[in-house]
Protein backbone atom coordinates (compact mmCIF):
# COMPACT_ATOMS: atom_id res chain seq x y z
CA UNK A 1 0.00 0.00 0.00
CA UNK A 2 3.01 2.21 0.97
CA UNK A 3 4.99 1.52 -2.09
CA UNK A 4 1.45 2.48 -4.28
CA UNK A 5 1.60 5.83 -2.59
CA UNK A 6 4.66 6.74 -3.20
CA UNK A 7 4.50 5.97 -6.76
CA UNK A 8 1.43 7.75 -7.33
CA UNK A 9 3.27 11.38 -5.79
CA UNK A 10 6.13 10.66 -7.95
CA UNK A 11 4.13 10.39 -10.73
CA UNK A 12 2.01 13.94 -9.71
CA UNK A 13 5.43 15.52 -9.23
CA UNK A 14 6.36 14.59 -12.51
CA UNK A 15 3.78 15.96 -14.21
CA UNK A 16 4.27 19.51 -15.92
CA UNK A 17 2.05 22.48 -15.46
CA UNK A 18 -1.00 22.96 -18.31
CA UNK A 19 -2.66 20.84 -20.01
CA UNK A 20 -1.06 20.58 -23.22
CA UNK A 21 2.07 19.76 -21.37
CA UNK A 22 0.57 16.99 -19.24
CA UNK A 23 -0.99 15.10 -22.96
CA UNK A 24 2.24 16.00 -24.34
CA UNK A 25 4.45 14.41 -21.37
CA UNK A 26 2.27 11.49 -21.67
CA UNK A 27 2.53 11.51 -25.39
CA UNK A 28 6.55 10.94 -24.98
CA UNK A 29 6.56 8.16 -21.68
CA UNK A 30 8.36 5.15 -23.09
CA UNK A 31 5.23 2.51 -23.04
CA UNK A 32 3.10 5.31 -25.26
CA UNK A 33 5.92 5.91 -27.71
CA UNK A 34 6.66 1.52 -27.93
CA UNK A 35 2.53 1.28 -28.41
CA UNK A 36 2.71 4.03 -31.33
CA UNK A 37 6.03 2.41 -32.74
CA UNK A 38 4.04 -0.79 -32.40
CA UNK A 39 0.78 0.13 -34.34
CA UNK A 40 3.03 2.49 -36.77
CA UNK A 41 4.69 -0.86 -37.54
CA UNK A 42 1.47 -2.93 -38.36
CA UNK A 43 0.07 -0.37 -40.51
CA UNK A 44 -3.23 0.13 -38.48
CA UNK A 45 -3.98 3.29 -41.19
CA UNK A 46 -4.21 1.41 -43.49
CA UNK A 47 -6.02 -1.90 -41.80
CA UNK A 48 -8.97 -0.29 -40.57
CA UNK A 49 -10.15 1.15 -43.38
CA UNK A 50 -9.58 -1.98 -45.11
CA UNK A 51 -11.96 -3.80 -42.85
CA UNK A 52 -14.50 -1.52 -42.52
CA UNK A 53 -14.49 -1.09 -46.51
CA UNK A 54 -14.43 -5.40 -46.48
CA UNK A 55 -17.73 -5.16 -44.05
CA UNK A 56 -19.56 -2.69 -46.39
CA UNK A 57 -19.31 -4.55 -49.23
CA UNK A 58 -19.76 -7.59 -47.60
CA UNK A 59 -23.51 -6.12 -46.29
CA UNK A 60 -24.19 -4.96 -49.47
CA UNK A 61 -23.79 -7.92 -51.28
CA UNK A 62 -26.28 -9.34 -48.58
CA UNK A 63 -28.68 -7.42 -48.81
CA UNK A 64 -28.92 -7.39 -52.81
CA UNK A 65 -29.44 -10.97 -52.36
CA UNK A 66 -31.77 -11.80 -49.86
CA UNK A 67 -34.72 -9.62 -51.17
CA UNK A 68 -37.91 -9.00 -48.66
CA UNK A 69 -39.93 -11.77 -50.45
CA UNK A 70 -37.06 -13.95 -48.84
CA UNK A 71 -37.26 -12.52 -45.95
CA UNK A 72 -40.76 -12.29 -45.09
CA UNK A 73 -41.09 -16.87 -44.65
CA UNK A 74 -38.20 -16.62 -42.29
CA UNK A 75 -39.97 -13.59 -40.45
CA UNK A 76 -43.61 -15.03 -40.20
CA UNK A 77 -42.48 -18.45 -39.16
CA UNK A 78 -40.28 -16.77 -36.18
CA UNK A 79 -43.16 -14.87 -35.09
CA UNK A 80 -45.16 -17.83 -34.91
CA UNK A 81 -42.66 -19.63 -33.05
CA UNK A 82 -43.06 -16.95 -30.24
CA UNK A 83 -46.89 -17.09 -30.05
CA UNK A 84 -46.66 -20.72 -29.72
CA UNK A 85 -43.99 -20.50 -26.69
CA UNK A 86 -45.83 -17.37 -25.58
CA UNK A 87 -49.42 -19.47 -25.43
CA UNK A 88 -48.21 -22.67 -24.08
CA UNK A 89 -45.83 -20.79 -21.28
CA UNK A 90 -49.42 -20.85 -19.17
CA UNK A 91 -49.21 -24.76 -19.73
CA UNK A 92 -45.41 -25.46 -19.20
CA UNK A 93 -44.26 -23.15 -16.78
CA UNK A 94 -46.61 -24.13 -13.73
CA UNK A 95 -45.48 -28.10 -14.38
CA UNK A 96 -42.00 -27.46 -14.56
CA UNK A 97 -42.56 -25.25 -11.05
CA UNK A 98 -44.34 -28.48 -9.95
CA UNK A 99 -42.00 -30.47 -10.87
CA UNK A 100 -38.98 -28.84 -9.24
CA UNK A 101 -41.16 -28.41 -6.01
CA UNK A 102 -42.16 -31.83 -5.66
CA UNK A 103 -38.66 -33.39 -6.41
CA UNK A 104 -37.48 -30.75 -3.78
CA UNK A 105 -40.22 -32.11 -0.83
CA UNK A 106 -39.00 -36.12 -1.95
CA UNK A 107 -35.29 -35.15 -1.79
CA UNK A 108 -36.37 -33.81 1.71
CA UNK A 109 -37.97 -36.48 2.92
CA UNK A 110 -35.03 -38.94 1.73
CA UNK A 111 -32.66 -36.69 3.45
CA UNK A 112 -34.75 -36.52 7.15
CA UNK A 113 -34.77 -40.19 6.69
CA UNK A 114 -31.17 -40.62 5.94
CA UNK A 115 -30.50 -38.64 9.29
CA UNK A 116 -32.88 -40.34 11.05
CA UNK A 117 -31.22 -43.60 10.31
CA UNK A 118 -27.77 -42.16 11.07
CA UNK A 119 -28.92 -40.84 14.78
CA UNK A 120 -30.58 -44.25 15.73
CA UNK A 121 -27.36 -45.70 14.48
CA UNK A 122 -25.57 -43.80 16.92
CA UNK A 123 -28.07 -44.23 19.45
CA UNK A 124 -27.14 -48.29 19.24
CA UNK A 125 -31.66 -48.22 18.52
CA UNK A 126 -31.17 -50.44 15.01
CA UNK A 127 -28.12 -52.37 13.39
CA UNK A 128 -25.56 -51.45 10.84
CA UNK A 129 -27.71 -53.77 8.63
CA UNK A 130 -31.29 -52.33 8.96
CA UNK A 131 -30.22 -48.70 8.31
CA UNK A 132 -28.91 -49.27 5.04
CA UNK A 133 -31.60 -51.44 3.99
CA UNK A 134 -33.96 -48.41 5.03
CA UNK A 135 -31.59 -46.14 3.52
CA UNK A 136 -31.78 -47.97 0.22
CA UNK A 137 -35.46 -48.41 -0.01
CA UNK A 138 -36.07 -44.70 1.21
CA UNK A 139 -33.87 -43.28 -1.97
CA UNK A 140 -35.96 -46.58 -4.76
CA UNK A 141 -38.46 -45.14 -2.85
CA UNK A 142 -38.01 -41.03 -4.04
CA UNK A 143 -36.48 -42.19 -7.78
CA UNK A 144 -39.71 -44.69 -8.23
CA UNK A 145 -42.01 -41.32 -6.73
CA UNK A 146 -39.96 -38.43 -9.33
CA UNK A 147 -40.37 -40.67 -12.44
CA UNK A 148 -43.74 -41.22 -11.39
CA UNK A 149 -44.85 -37.83 -10.97
CA UNK A 150 -42.66 -36.76 -14.17
CA UNK A 151 -44.96 -38.70 -16.46
CA UNK A 152 -47.96 -37.67 -14.91
CA UNK A 153 -47.32 -34.27 -15.32
CA UNK A 154 -46.25 -34.89 -19.40
CA UNK A 155 -49.27 -36.41 -19.76
CA UNK A 156 -48.00 -40.16 -19.81
CA UNK A 157 -51.04 -42.47 -18.41
CA UNK A 158 -49.14 -44.02 -15.79
CA UNK A 159 -51.31 -46.36 -15.14
CA UNK A 160 -51.53 -48.34 -17.93
CA UNK A 161 -48.11 -48.54 -17.61
CA UNK A 162 -47.66 -50.28 -14.22
CA UNK A 163 -49.33 -53.60 -14.46
CA UNK A 164 -47.74 -54.41 -17.47
CA UNK A 165 -44.10 -53.13 -16.09
CA UNK A 166 -45.23 -54.63 -12.46
CA UNK A 167 -45.30 -58.01 -14.30
CA UNK A 168 -42.44 -57.89 -16.20
CA UNK A 169 -40.56 -57.12 -13.78
CA UNK A 170 -41.50 -59.43 -10.85
CA UNK A 171 -41.45 -62.77 -13.56
CA UNK A 172 -37.75 -61.24 -14.64
CA UNK A 173 -36.69 -60.83 -11.07
CA UNK A 174 -38.57 -63.89 -9.02
CA UNK A 175 -35.44 -65.11 -7.13
CA UNK A 176 -34.18 -61.74 -6.45
CA UNK A 177 -37.60 -61.04 -4.89
CA UNK A 178 -37.45 -64.26 -3.14
CA UNK A 179 -34.58 -62.66 -1.47
CA UNK A 180 -35.44 -59.09 -0.84
CA UNK A 181 -39.30 -60.85 1.26
CA UNK A 182 -36.46 -62.85 3.33
CA UNK A 183 -34.56 -60.16 3.85
CA UNK A 184 -37.03 -58.65 5.10
CA UNK A 185 -38.25 -61.36 7.29
CA UNK A 186 -34.92 -61.89 8.68
CA UNK A 187 -35.16 -57.84 9.37
CA UNK A 188 -38.34 -58.62 11.31
CA UNK A 189 -37.72 -61.63 12.92
CA UNK A 190 -34.14 -61.30 13.39
CA UNK A 191 -33.55 -64.93 14.40
CA UNK A 192 -29.49 -64.04 14.53
CA UNK A 193 -27.71 -60.54 14.36
CA UNK A 194 -24.70 -59.75 12.78
CA UNK A 195 -22.15 -61.22 15.53
CA UNK A 196 -23.86 -64.27 16.03
CA UNK A 197 -22.32 -68.04 15.45
CA UNK A 198 -24.21 -69.50 12.82
CA UNK A 199 -24.52 -73.11 11.44
CA UNK A 200 -25.45 -72.93 7.55
CA UNK A 201 -26.67 -76.33 5.93
CA UNK A 202 -24.56 -76.61 2.88
CA UNK A 203 -25.83 -80.21 0.97
CA UNK A 204 -27.86 -79.58 -1.66
CA UNK A 205 -31.35 -80.92 -1.49
CA UNK A 206 -30.98 -82.65 -4.70
CA UNK A 207 -28.16 -84.56 -2.80
CA UNK A 208 -28.04 -88.63 -2.54
CA UNK A 209 -29.26 -89.11 1.63
CA UNK A 210 -26.31 -89.38 3.38
CA UNK A 211 -24.90 -87.05 5.83
CA UNK A 212 -25.49 -83.34 5.99
CA UNK A 213 -22.79 -81.06 5.65
CA UNK A 214 -22.64 -77.64 7.51
CA UNK A 215 -20.46 -74.40 7.28
CA UNK A 216 -20.58 -73.14 10.94
CA UNK A 217 -19.11 -69.32 10.86
CA UNK A 218 -19.54 -65.79 12.34
CA UNK A 219 -22.46 -63.75 10.76
CA UNK A 220 -20.64 -60.10 9.44
CA UNK A 221 -23.41 -58.58 7.40
CA UNK A 222 -26.79 -59.10 6.76
CA UNK A 223 -28.38 -57.10 3.99
CA UNK A 224 -31.32 -56.88 1.55
CA UNK A 225 -29.83 -60.12 -0.32
CA UNK A 226 -27.19 -62.39 1.38
CA UNK A 227 -26.25 -62.69 4.43
CA UNK A 228 -22.34 -63.05 4.87
CA UNK A 229 -21.36 -65.96 6.93
CA UNK A 230 -17.16 -65.90 7.47
CA UNK A 231 -15.13 -68.36 8.50
CA UNK A 232 -11.36 -67.74 9.47
CA UNK A 233 -10.39 -66.73 5.94
CA UNK A 234 -13.57 -67.80 4.14
CA UNK A 235 -16.58 -66.13 3.32
CA UNK A 236 -20.42 -67.54 2.35
CA UNK A 237 -22.65 -65.64 0.43
CA UNK A 238 -25.87 -67.24 1.61
CA UNK A 239 -28.96 -66.26 -0.31
CA UNK A 240 -31.80 -64.77 2.33
CA UNK A 241 -34.18 -67.30 1.01
CA UNK A 242 -32.60 -70.29 2.19
CA UNK A 243 -32.81 -69.22 5.19
CA UNK A 244 -36.63 -69.47 4.80
CA UNK A 245 -36.21 -73.07 2.96
CA UNK A 246 -33.44 -74.59 4.90
CA UNK A 247 -32.48 -75.11 8.30
CA UNK A 248 -29.98 -73.18 9.76
CA UNK A 249 -28.47 -73.46 13.51
CA UNK A 250 -27.66 -70.44 16.03
CA UNK A 251 -25.10 -71.05 18.42
CA UNK A 252 -25.50 -68.92 21.76
CA UNK A 253 -22.50 -69.63 23.31
CA UNK A 254 -19.51 -71.30 20.94
CA UNK A 255 -17.18 -71.16 23.67
CA UNK A 256 -19.05 -73.35 26.21
CA UNK A 257 -20.70 -75.50 24.10
CA UNK A 258 -18.13 -76.54 21.60
CA UNK A 259 -19.30 -78.83 18.70
CA UNK A 260 -23.22 -79.86 18.94
CA UNK A 261 -23.22 -83.90 19.53
CA UNK A 262 -26.46 -85.62 19.13
CA UNK A 263 -28.13 -87.30 22.18
CA UNK A 264 -28.52 -91.08 22.67
CA UNK A 265 -31.63 -92.34 22.73
CA UNK A 266 -33.18 -95.12 24.73
CA UNK A 267 -36.15 -97.03 24.19
CA UNK A 268 -38.52 -98.23 27.06
CA UNK A 269 -37.85 -101.16 29.03
CA UNK A 270 -40.25 -103.52 27.72
CA UNK A 271 -38.49 -102.86 24.23
CA UNK A 272 -35.38 -105.12 25.09
CA UNK A 273 -34.81 -107.36 21.66
CA UNK A 274 -33.00 -104.69 19.36
CA UNK A 275 -32.16 -102.37 22.56
CA UNK A 276 -30.11 -104.33 24.86
CA UNK A 277 -26.74 -105.55 23.84
CA UNK A 278 -25.15 -109.09 25.13
CA UNK A 279 -24.34 -106.98 28.22
CA UNK A 280 -27.83 -105.71 28.81
CA UNK A 281 -26.89 -102.15 28.70
CA UNK A 282 -28.82 -99.78 25.94
CA UNK A 283 -27.22 -99.58 22.89
CA UNK A 284 -27.76 -95.57 21.30
CA UNK A 285 -30.55 -95.79 18.64
CA UNK A 286 -30.08 -93.59 15.83
CA UNK A 287 -33.26 -91.39 14.84
CA UNK A 288 -34.38 -91.06 11.36
CA UNK A 289 -32.25 -88.53 9.25
CA UNK A 290 -30.39 -87.56 12.78
CA UNK A 291 -26.63 -86.58 11.60
CA UNK A 292 -24.63 -89.07 14.27
CA UNK A 293 -21.95 -86.61 14.22
CA UNK A 294 -21.64 -82.79 13.77
CA UNK A 295 -18.87 -80.89 13.19
CA UNK A 296 -19.39 -77.44 12.95
CA UNK A 297 -16.16 -76.44 10.92
CA UNK A 298 -16.52 -79.10 8.23
CA UNK A 299 -17.91 -78.62 4.58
Amino acid sequence: MSSAQSRWRWFTSQLPEGIWNKIMWLWELPPVKQLRITMTMAQWSVRIPAIIALFATQGGLLATQVSLPMLAPLLLGTGMLLRTIKSNASYIFPRVGLIVVMTWGLWFTNRVVQNTVVYLRRQGTIDDSLGSSIITGSECIALMSAAIILLSLLGVNVSALLVPAACAVAFAAKDLSHNFLAGFFLFAAQPFRAGDRVAVCSSTQAAAPGPVTWFEGICEKVDLRYTIVRSGDRKLYVPNASFLTREFMVVDDPETQGPIMPQPFHPPASDTNGANGANGHHQPARLAGWVPLYDGRQW
